[in-house]
């Protein structure tokens, strides 16, 4: 009995979230989304809004509702479960299968499975109190809904959350083992898997081990913790370095032009960036193909390192602008110039003191658009004769 109260509980939320905007007995619900084509009778009995084929027929991917009703109406044919139409695509026969959330220190539980919020009521204008789901809760019904079909949540940066709070008692239900079989009737294969009691709703919880669950985090970011020991024994890891062969450029080989009959190679600009920083800092700290993979000309190259490559290494090095300068190969011993220079320095005259420490003091700054040439960039990564 239990179980099939929790369907009915699921229905109902579902039937809520796209009741007609101008019902006079369904209340709005924080998570309200079109098509709104159900509404309610007098005796809280559901149906369908007289014009709903037309609300499902303004956006494409809202037309299979109407297609799988004229085949409710037809009843089940002979296909087996796991056979497909050949005249749509997958994306235009299912609901969106992927949720992306971003953690962070504010972010918790009622966020991500469920929690008490405020709900206007669309009648009164008063605000009431209902349970709501989360992204978590809702993306886990829409998967065990459809069994047949692969699922996923993308959580970014996932070791800036209170993985505690924010998961609670869901932390064991993410192990392999413990995932849930559902079957085409919403109901889980007896014996397989856990499942649990929801604290707000009183719902028996599990995961679908249809719905894959990916965690990115930075590993160059000193300023937040490693991630929780509990979640990581359930996760696998995989590494993700720079990879300088998938930046094209405008060649797609990795050069672009440099506006004077010549090219500069960005994969071997960012290697050559990559290998000094990994040596001064560690490999942990090199910096991502993205910065340059949609750099397709000289100026873009420039804007690039001007306003996100050099500040990120500021961040780095902390405003040591000496180990900057040997990043972009702008100096040898001694403070030699190889000119020309990204990072330029002077020396100041000696400062009148009688210490050995302020007899050497250098006046650092970074080179105008201007002043920056093909022959700038290309010494970063081109050995000089």
């Amino acid at each position: 009995m239990k179980k099939n109260s929790n369907i009915r509980n699921s229905i109902s939320t579902y039937l809520r979230e796209h009741a007609a905007e101008n019902s006079e007995i369904v209340q709005a619900t924080k998570y309200d989304r079109p098509p709104f084509v159900f509404d309610q009778d007098s005796n809280k009995r559901w149906h369908l809004v007289n014009d709903w084929e037309e609300k499902c027929g303004e956006k494409p991917k809202w037309k299979r509702h109407v297609d799988l009703a004229k085949k409710w109406k037809t009843g089940p044919n002979q296909e087996a479960p796991d056979e497909r139409s050949e005249e749509k695509p997958d994306h235009e026969l299912h609901v969106q299968r992927f949720e992306f959330v971003t953690f962070h220190q504010a972010y918790g539980y009622e966020d991500f499975v469920e929690g008490i919020r405020p709900v206007i009521d669309k009648k009164t204008g008063n605000v009431k109190y209902e349970v709501v789901p989360g992204v978590f809760k809702r993306i886990c019904q829409r998967a065990k809904d459809d069994p047949g079909q692969q699922y996923a949540i993308f959580i970014d940066e996932i070791n800036r959350g209170n993985i505690a709070n924010i998961f609670g008692e869901l932390i064991t239900l993410l192990e392999t083992d413990k995932r849930v079989i559902y079957g085409q009737d919403g109901l889980p294969k007896s014996g397989i898997g856990m499942t649990l009691t929801l604290p707000y709703s009183g719902e028996q919880f599990g995961v679908p081990v249809n719905l894959d669950v990916f965690g990115t985090m930075n590993t160059a970011d000193r300023s937040i913790r490693l991630l929780d020991t509990a979640l990581r024994r359930r996760f696998q890891f995989k590494e993700l370095m720079p990879d300088a062969s998938l930046i094209k450029g405008s060649q797609n080989n990795g050069h672009i032009e440099d506006g004077e009959d010549g090219t500069i190679n960005l994969r071997a600009l960012l290697e050559a960036i990559n290998n000094r920083i990994h040596f001064l800092l560690s490999r942990d700290m090199t910096i991502g193909h993205s910065y340059l993979i949609n750099v397709r000309d000289f100026s873009e190259l420039k804007n690039v390192l001007l306003s996100r490559i050099i500040p990120l290494l500021q961040e780095y090095f902390y405003d040591d602008w000496h180990r900057i300068q040997l990043v972009f190969r702008d100096v040898g011993e001694n403070r030699e110039k190889h000119e020309p220079q990204i990072i330029k320095h002077k020396a100041l005259e000696e400062v009148k003191f009688d210490h050995e420490e302020f007899k050497d003091s250098y006046e650092y700054w970074v080179a105008s658009e201007d002043e920056i040439t093909p022959d700038t960039i290309r010494k970063v990564y081109e050995e000089s004769d």
